[in-house]
């Protein structure tokens, strides 16, 4: 797929900010200053609340679902959390410090005087209706413990529905008759329910740190987070216990699901972009679909041919092009303007960038100087065009383009020219990478009806061969003498593994054990000798080395950060990689031998909290850019074209 992104710029001038890209429409709905969170849809989907801070006070509010006609519902208080509608939409329960602690209030959503429902000493919050908006569900920390309780909507006594040091997170099923929740104990939460009108508890979900989100909307499967591979991903367990199925499998970590009102889609944050977007899944399983693209952040680096300098991607409200001189630090901005500047490599002589880019309308190649100046458009189909990599005489660029419909692998003159196709695939050609005598592609398709593997054709066309069957490999790089290939694969443990391949075929030997869960971002040294990569280590990822056959790992970076996408110096003394340590990503390196890590770069910027319409079509959540909005982003193109 594409990339397709759309920026927005954020000002307190802005009433509403509105862009278009290949069908994606993203909307900010909250343009004045502040902090937004927790937001819901009102049952028949024309408003939406929201908790919001000014200043220092926070309120709930409601808006039409374009943003307009903001209206504050509840007092101004020190704190509230957790707006929800009734059923049939005319209040809104939420939680409230108005008479400390906080308790659980209700609001007309029009506008009025809260009513207080409970008056415990002890803190009350997260207030969930029951679905025929009689009752209302909540959870208290009393005597010590953390537990559900019910209260009746219209007011009376609370009841206590469990009594446990630490149960939370508790919702209805849709049809009302149990509550799921997750219980935390020993080091680990899991997840359980409980019938509402006695019937006992279930204990669903039996191992690691697992945390509920939602139940599916036929009441047959809970949707929840769990690291019990080593990486947080996404499960669906059914709700009356049994085998859970595993609904993402990434590197990054996936977390905050929810699902569609129809149940098909399940939407999320992940970070398998190297940055926190939002992606969609289908519920049933498959591919993964990204919906935003909008980080500020540096992107995985490149260093110039004479070592002197790397050049990254970074991002503030629109992605441009920087290069850094590494030995005095200076950056240099080499785009400009209103688009995003993407994936990119340099020549050969390292004068030159070749990099995708929108700046025209659809996704096309333009090539840019090093050193700066005006970027030159190489491609000029209305197809979309993206992935360029330079052949290694520098005469030629591979790219993807799907101006025949599908996507394939094209090459152009470097100069400009015509454009010439190589494959002509239905199944979809990606990720093309010249042999280092030039004579060779590699690329990856699915059109031996695989998942994805490693095909080699001549750069000049001809029959493609191909190389690997496994199940989906990426990052296949040549070793500088050609002799064969290294990339990643998932295995049967559920894990990413390294393997190498000899470029003449053969059985790929796997260079990593089992005990290596998902290593990725695979780099040659510049000799050959040995493979830089990421690996998950407890709840991080750390850099690695290897020998080029496999021995000889080494742990290079050990701090609790998620340490990824490595290249080499080009005397191979150092490794750098981006990083998470200083909370967002950026540039770090570290030598090969081992030693202090020193941080290169850094800047800010995340989504969060994926919230969808009634209807299916939209996805609210949280963008910090620059300050903390609610965003919406239409995905019913994207689903159009899946």
């Amino acid at each position: 797929m594409t990339k397709r992104t759309c920026a927005l710029a954020v000002a307190l001038s802005v009433m509403a900010g509105a862009c278009t890209e290949g069908g994606v429409e993203r909307v900010v709905l909250t343009p004045e200053a502040g902090a937004y969170w927790a937001p819901e849809y009102s049952p028949d989907g024309t408003r939406l609340a929201y908790a919001a801070r000014h200043g220092n006070e926070q309120a709930i509010w409601t808006a039409a679902i374009d943003g307009s006609d903001p209206v504050q519902v509840s007092p101004s208080e020190s704190w509230v959390a957790s707006p929800r509608w009734s059923p049939d939409g005319e209040s809104i329960a939420y939680a409230s410090d108005h008479d400390a602690p906080p308790d659980i209030w209700v609001v007309p959503a029009a506008g009025g005087d809260p009513r207080r429902l409970t008056s415990s000493p002890e803190l009350e919050f997260a207030p969930r209706w029951s679905p025929d908006g009689s009752r209302l569900l909540f959870n208290a920390n009393w005597a010590g413990n953390s537990d559900l309780m019910v209260v009746p909507a219209g007011g009376g006594e609370a009841v206590a529905l469990t009594s446990h040091p630490d149960d939370e997170f508790g919702m209805w099923s849709p049809d009302g008759t149990q509550i799921a929740f997750q219980r935390s104990g020993g080091g680990e939460s899991t997840i359980w329910t409980l019938t509402v009108n006695g019937g006992g508890t279930l204990q669903v979900t039996t191992e690691g740190d697992e945390g509920l989100q939602e139940w599916s909307p036929n009441g047959t499967e809970l949707l929840y987070t769990s690291n019990r591979t080593g990486l947080r991903d996404i499960w669906a367990v059914p709700v009356t216990g049994g085998e859970p199925r595993q609904l993402t499998r990434d590197i990054r970590d996936d977390w905050a699901p929810t699902y569609s009102p129809d149940g098909e889609w399940v939407a999320f944050i992940s970070e398998r972009g190297g940055q926190q977007d939002v992606w969609i899944i289908p519920s049933a399983g498959g591919y993964a679909v990204r919906v935003t693209d909008d980080p500020a952040e540096e992107f995985p680096v490149v260093w110039t041919p004479d070592g002197a300098g790397v050049t990254f991607g970074v991002s503030d409200d629109q992605s441009h092009l920087f290069a850094l001189t590494v030995a005095d630090g200076e950056e240099r901005q080499l785009t400009f303007g209103d688009a995003d500047d993407g994936d990119r490599q340099i020549s050969p002589d390292g004068k030159l960038v070749a990099f995708g880019s929108e700046r025209a309308g659809n996704d096309h190649i333009w090539i840019v100087p090093l050193q700066g100046g005006e970027p030159t458009k190489l491609t000029t189909n209305d197809a979309d065009e993206w992935g360029p990599r330079w052949s290694p005489d520098g005469t030629q660029i591979a790219l993807v383009s799907d101006r025949g419909g599908d996507a394939n692998v094209y090459v152009v003159p470097a100069t400009g020219g015509d454009i010439v196709p190589l494959t002509s695939s239905p199944a979809g050609d990606f990720n093309p990478q010249w042999s280092p005598d030039g004579k060779t592609i590699a690329f990856v398709s699915n059109r031996g009806g695989g998942n994805g593997d490693i095909w080699l054709m001549p750069a000049t066309g001809g029959e493609p061969t191909r190389l690997t069957s496994m199940e989906t490999v990426g990052g296949q790089l040549w070793s500088p003498d050609g002799a064969s290939l290294v990339f990643s694969a998932g295995t049967e443990e559920g894990n990413n593994a390294i393997y190498r391949v000899a470029a003449t075929g053969g059985t790929p030997q796997r260079l990593t054990t089992a005990a290596v869960a998902f290593a990725g971002g695979q780099r040659w040294s510049p000799d050959g000798s040995m493979i830089a990569y990421s690996a998950h280590t407890g709840d991080d990822f750390n850099v690695f080395v290897m020998s080029a056959d496999g021995s000889n790992h080494r742990q290079l970076t050990t701090d609790p950060a998620f340490d990824f996408s490595s290249i080499w110096s080009l005397d191979g003394s150092e490794i750098l990689f981006t990083t998470q340590r200083a909370g967002n990503w950026d540039i770090a390196a570290v030598p090969v031998e081992g030693g202090p890590v020193r941080l290169i770069t850094e800047t800010p910027v995340d989504e969060n909290a994926p919230r969808w319409t009634p209807d299916g079509s939209t996805l609210v959540y949280v963008s910090s850019s620059p300050n903390n909005v609610l965003v919406t982003v239409n995905v019913e193109s994207l689903l159009s074209e899946r």
